[in-house]
């Protein structure tokens, strides 16, 4: 299960026995596992995107505190307790990351443990229940927002629990993990910090330093663990290590629209903002945002979310970077074009009401099931899209999936 990752193209090898291992499930089972994680791609033949969810640039695996292990609900017999103890390929995982955080509001200070908890399903072949109360750090007033985090993100809304709630999850095909990151106060509203979204273990002790929370300050800062070297032996100097960091805020699944980079052996401040929504580098000496690039054959262009409904965009023109937002209470009236881009005028802010978001509250109506889905289209890859968008939570299925996302995607 957790033997060499192989990440590159094999389909042309005739009976290669690896060549429909999942490398994105085993580069995660042995990561969260916190055993050895082995790459064996031929030389050349690799994706660095799937390999590098694992560590650092410099080769340090971002671990979780402890090894993946069974649900506390299989453990205790509330579940199949075969699950993870070797019978087949079906997989109920669990483990943690915990950061020191120091927590300011008002005059009071508070020294805490910020903690995520990291849920990891492998074909599963029934539906289960999770208690939350069986997640590390969950007491009678602790609450959680959760994503699936891997392989795909799959909304763009954070879903809000209680410890005393239990999430029933459906069937996986395939593998997915879900972060359950504990909620705080930031400006008092309710904040998460995902950490390194490009991660197995977005908040891992060996990338983040100690946490600290200025509720009524409105900013979360942490630094980054310096990386040990620049240089590695046989492969030359290596590019400086890059964050797509990401939290939750008062419901909304907030990413960094640019990548992050720190440089070599320096430590690294960043902070997120709640009045901007965005996180900045704080210390511009050891890290930098990634540059804006225009796309081929566009002189002048605005990179704009494909939410259809954001408040800040990045432009470029002759590579000289800017950065913009609309007004108070205004949002961009355009995506753009599928790649995120739009060329030569300005995008237009617009009042609220006149744009559309993608964030979907989870449905309370009657639930669309698994069958239903599948069956829907005869293109099994269309319907998997489909499956994606529900997997998130059985009993939460997204609202408009089976109205907005089959019949302008799907079936048409």
């Amino acid at each position: 299960m957790t033997g060499p990752v192989l990440s590159g193209n094999y389909e042309a090898l005739n009976n290669f026995q690896y060549k429909k291992v999942n490398a994105e499930f085993q580069i995660a089972a042995a990561t969260l596992s916190m055993g050895p994680v082995r790459f064996g791609d031929q030389k050349g033949n690799f994706n660095w995107m799937i390999l590098s969810k694992c560590c650092r640039n410099d080769g340090v695996i971002l671990k979780p505190d402890v090894p993946a292990a069974p649900i506390d609900a299989d453990l205790a017999g509330l579940g199949n307790r075969q699950s993870g103890l070797g019978k087949g390929e079906e997989i109920r995982w669990q483990t943690y990351a915990e950061i020191e955080m120091e927590f300011f509001d008002d005059s009071d200070t508070e020294n805490d443990l910020l903690t995520n908890n990291y849920v990891l399903l492998h074909k599963t072949s029934t539906e289960f229940a999770l208690p939350l109360a069986t997640l590390r750090g969950a007491n009678a007033h602790s609450e959680f927002y959760y994503i699936q985090s891997q392989p795909v993100i799959v909304s763009d809304a954070c879903f809000e629990k209680k410890s005393s709630d239990t999430i029933l999850f459906a069937p996986q095909p395939e593998y997915s993990l879900y972060t359950f990151a504990e909620i705080t106060l930031l400006k008092n509203k309710k904040f998460a910090f995902i950490g390194d979204i490009s991660k197995i273990v977005g908040i891992s002790s060996q990338r983040f330093k100690k946490f600290v929370n200025n509720n009524n300050g409105g900013s979360f800062t942490f630094s980054i663990i310096p990386t040990s070297a620049n240089l590695v032996e046989g492969a030359g100097r290596l590019e400086d290590d890059m964050l797509e960091l990401s939290a939750c805020y008062d419901g909304a699944l907030i990413q960094s629209r640019e990548s992050f980079f720190v440089k070599y052996e320096r430590d690294a401040n960043f902070s997120f903002n709640a009045d901007s929504k965005g996180f900045r580098c704080d210390s511009p000496d050891t890290c930098y945002k990634a540059p804006c690039s225009c796309p081929n054959s566009c002189e002048s262009c605005y990179d704009i979310p494909n939410d259809g409904c954001a408040t800040r965009w990045d432009s470029c023109e002759n590579e000289v970077e800017r950065s913009n937002n609309c007004p108070d209470g205004t949002f961009i009236e355009s995506p753009g074009t599928e790649d995120g881009f739009q060329c030569a005028a300005q995008p237009k802010c617009v009042a609220k009401d006149e744009c559309v978001t993608t964030t979907t509250e989870p449905p309370t109506t009657t639930l669309i099931t698994t069958t239903t889905l599948t069956n829907v289209c005869n293109d099994p890859e269309i319907s998997d899209q489909c499956l994606a968008e529900c997997r998130l939570n059985y009993l939460e299925c997204r609202a408009n999936c089976d109205s907005q996302i089959l019949q302008q995607r799907m079936c048409n």
